[in-house]
């Protein structure tokens, strides 16, 4: 009986070994196909972007104007069969994502019975995105639903080899009208993208996912703070200059939880978690010191990525207890980070970690779980949330994904921090020093009440972003007009833009700019923290109604012909127009009298005031629209460029879509107005060792007279510092620039 009892026992391990061979083999099999995928994708792409280059040089040949019955000639035969072939490729890569969103009809009693049970199906997406990468979002929580999708993608890899067959052969034996046929191609073939020819009125052109794709994510991964030595990073940043890199955090205009170095270093509580705080907190300081000075900190990126990685390792020990207020703001400062790294997904899953807290610890109802008389305490939790639906929003900008926070039960008045304020401000006059709330000499106050408008604009911008997801129809997106107005009255006289001298501003930057030795000691005073904040909440009140109109055109259009219909598309494109005009206004003002940085809602109010432009561009019949069009482009890059001067990123991947699109439409002057084209007399210059003149970027005779010509931008001057380099090596003689 031993022994039989023992080969029962051998049997039933060898089992289980079995299956968990079996199991482990299927998830290593998931791993190869998703290569397979990924290979696949990587041999379409020529062929598909071949294809389409192909097909937009024979769209030029089609006259839309001529809709009658006619007999296709071959150049229309050869169009057709062309496009066929891209729509099969564009639908055999779209085939995976389809298939795995769609539920199988043949699921059997068996599988249906467990799903009622758990009354929760699986659900996993497949889907593709820039640079050849796969992502897959799944609620896969066991190995037995692993298994079951790696079966269901070898299904869909035999269905994917059959199917493009069996379609070319159903598309060769279906015949229609001559009609139909130069139909079909004239309306594939009116994509601005895609053609050059004549268009109806586009409107607007977007391109964001094609610029923010353009410079890969900061790899995280490289900074391992335990290999890493701060104390050599550090060594030579001055405590004056470290002083300056806070300061400059405090005084850009984006929200946060602490505004000076009292409120960041001394805290209350464990101090523990309060270092942890003050790590990721010391990492958004260091990196987005980089988009404003360049200069200050060599070793920014390294010191960032330092406290980046000690603060989210130590995080870590901290989940499984009750959370508090220093642990919900790690969190966020880390989503601050990685949505300026890109690194979106982490970002998600930081912002969804705080907003669990922030319910679980009740800091979304700081009315109801406050006592009315400790206004300290509810100004902190009112801080909090700010800084939550400000990254939830930043985020949501960026991805083009909804907010975290739209599917939850928050709904936060923030106009009752001002109040708050308000009320301690009169409590300090009879307060004893020690008890005194220290508000920076107004300037936090001023911040405050900033971030109080803007993310009010924030939610209402969610609102309209939620409507244009759902396809609401022209009337629902413009009851959203009134909450704008509203906004934009209860606005303080001290936040409109009418109550400031901006030039006055603009001779203190420039003063400060060309002196000697440079400045980090000054600080900006609360009247110039206003007169700031006045043209950003402008620029982002404006472009919400670029953002909102954009829709509008779209859903008249998409709708059927009414007797109005001429009158509202004018209404609503001229609305566009006007409102990218203020915006490009109010951020050249924005340049010149302050600077900004990509932490601010600054690019994006930027970016959809030159889709507006783009679409004005590409309207044929209207010469003075398509070179006023031209001209605000020019002056949009121009804008980018500033913000280049500090930092190489997104603002110059911006710039180079507008430049390529200027290209492809034949609207771009070499050597006169983009600074693209200065690389491309480097060569020549090296050879001769002469600086050609750069139309009118050629010395201080453009400066002198800003009227009618342009100012060089950081790019020209950097590429015309290699050149008189290269000038000085080749003839050992001095520059002209250096002269």
């Amino acid at each position: 009986m031993a022994n039989k009892s023992n080969a029962k026992r051998n049997t039933q391990v060898s089992d289980v070994k079995e299956r968990k061979t079996t199991a482990y083999d299927d998830i290593e099999s998931l791993q190869i196909t998703f290569y397979e995928i990924e290979s696949w994708i990587e041999k379409t792409r020529p062929l598909l972007s071949r294809m389409t280059k192909e097909l937009e040089k024979a769209s030029g040949h089609f006259d839309n104007s001529k809709r009658k019955k006619v007999t296709l000639s071959k150049e229309v035969v050869d169009q057709k069969k062309l496009e066929q072939q891209l729509l099969q490729l564009q639908q055999q890569q779209l085939l995976w994502k389809r298939s795995i969103l769609c539920d199988e009809a043949s699921t059997s009693s068996t599988a249906a019975s467990t799903d009622r049970k758990e009354n929760k199906s699986m659900q996993w997406i497949l889907s593709f995105q820039p640079g050849n990468l796969l992502r897959l979002d799944t609620n896969i929580t066991s190995v037995e639903q692993l298994i079951e999708a790696v079966q269901k993608i070898r299904l869909l890899q035999q269905e994917g080899e059959h199917e493009p067959n069996s379609h070319n052969n159903n598309k060769n034996q279906s015949t229609v009208e001559n009609e139909e046929e130069v139909d079909l191609i004239e309306t594939q073939c009116t994509s601005p993208a895609l053609s050059n020819t004549s268009q109806p009125d586009v409107s607007y052109v977007e391109y964001w996912f094609n610029a923010i794709g353009r410079r890969p994510k900061i790899c995280l991964e490289n900074y391992k703070h335990c290999r890493m030595n701060l104390n050599g990073l550090t060594k030579n940043i001055s405590p004056q200059a470290l002083n300056y890199i806070g300061q400059v955090t405090w005084d850009c205009l984006h929200p946060r939880c602490c505004l000076d170095w009292t409120s960041f270093l001394e805290r209350t509580g464990d101090a523990e978690r309060s270092q942890v705080c003050i790590d990721s907190g010391l990492a958004v300081m260091f990196l987005h010191v980089m988009r404003h000075d360049k200069d200050i900190c060599d070793n920014a990126e390294q010191i960032a990525g330092f406290y980046y990685d000690r603060a989210r390792e130590s995080l870590m020990e901290f989940f499984d207890d009750h959370p508090d207020c220093a642990t919900i703001e790690a969190l966020l400062n880390l989503s601050i980070f990685c949505i300026i790294c890109k690194r979106y997904s982490q970002a998600r899953i930081y912002i969804g970690l705080a907003l669990h807290m922030i319910l679980d610890c009740g800091i979304h109802k700081p009315e109801e779980n406050v006592p009315a008389e400790n206004l300290l305490r509810k100004r902190k939790f009112y801080k909090l949330l700010l800084v939550l639906y400000s990254s939830d929003y930043n985020l949501s900008i960026y991805t083009g994904d909804p907010t975290l926070i739209m599917g939850t039960e928050i709904n936060i008045d923030f106009y009752k921090l001002i109040t708050i304020n308000e009320k301690l401000l009169e409590l300090n006059k009879t307060a004893t020093i020690n008890n005194q709330v220290d508000f920076d000499n107004n300037k936090t106050i001023v911040k405050e009440l900033y971030f109080v408008f803007t993310v009010e604009l924030g939610k209402i911008s969610a609102n309209i972003n939620t409507l244009i997801d759902r396809g609401a129809s022209k009337k629902q997106l413009l009851t959203q007009e009134k909450f704008l107005t509203q906004w934009r009255l209860g606005l303080p006289e001290k936040f409109k833009t009418e109550n400031h001298d901006f030039n006055h501003y603009e001779q203190v930057r420039r003063e400060k700019e060309m002196a000697t030795i440079k400045d980090i000691t000054s600080v900006v005073n609360a009247e110039t923290l206003e007169a700031h904040a006045s043209l950003i909440l402008k620029i982002q009140y404006e472009t919400q109604w670029i953002i909102l109109h954009k829709a509008v055109l779209q859903s008249i259009r998409n709708s059927s012909p009414t007797p109005t219909q001429l009158e509202e598309e004018t209404r609503s494109s001229n609305i566009c127009a006007n409102s990218a005009d203020t915006v490009v206004e109010m951020a050249e003002t924005v340049s010149r009298c302050f600077g900004w940085c990509v932490c601010q809602q600054f690019v994006t109010c930027v970016y959809h005031a030159s889709t507006v432009y783009c679409g004005q561009a590409l309207v044929k019949n209207n010469i003075d629209l398509r070179n006023k069009a031209k001209e605000m482009i020019l002056r949009i890059m121009r804008i980018l460029d500033a913000g280049g001067a500090n930092h190489e990123g997104f603002p110059d991947d911006m710039a180079e879509c507008l430049c390529e699109f200027l290209t492809n439409h034949g609207m771009h002057n070499d050597n006169v107005e983009c600074s693209c084209s200065v690389i491309d007399d480097i060569p020549t210059i090296s050879s001769t060792g002469i600086i050609p003149a750069l139309g009118p970027l050629n010395g201080m005779g453009m400066i002198n007279n800003t009227n009618s010509l342009l100012l060089p931008t950081h790019k020209h001057l950097k590429k015309l510092n290699h050149v008189s380099r290269m000038v000085i090596d080749d003839n050992s003689s001095p520059s002209p620039l250096s002269q």
